[in-house]
């Protein structure tokens, strides 16, 4: 769920304010276009594709309120399946408010 396979642009704008801000390792690993997480998204599309994992891949379609777009629609997709997109934002996608909610579904 919003998973930035190919990195996100929040997690540019904590390199670009280092001093400031401090990013951790692990957002310093979610640079856009980051070449050790396209390797890493490579390596794990064969992994699965020799076990035969079916994935049911969602996507935010909402931006948030203070960042915009976290995840962005090229990068929620790990190029196994066709992603679906939900009705939510970064943070409610994966905090559904109700049962009825599409991720909860």
């Amino acid at each position: 769920m919003a998973t930035p396979h190919a990195g996100a642009d929040l997690a540019n704008w904590g390199d670009w304010l280092r001093i400031v801000v401090r990013p951790s390792a692990a957002t310093e690993s979610l640079l856009r276009n980051d070449g050790n997480l396209r390797d890493l998204n490579y390596w794990y599309r064969d992994w699965v594709k020799s076990r035969d994992i079916a994935h049911l891949v969602l996507q935010e379609s909402k931006p948030t309120r203070f960042f915009g777009m976290i995840v962005k629609p090229d990068s929620s997709d790990p190029g196994l399946s066709r992603p679906i997109s939900i009705d939510a934002d970064h943070y409610t996608i994966c905090k559904p408010d109700s049962p009825t909610h599409d991720t909860y579904i």
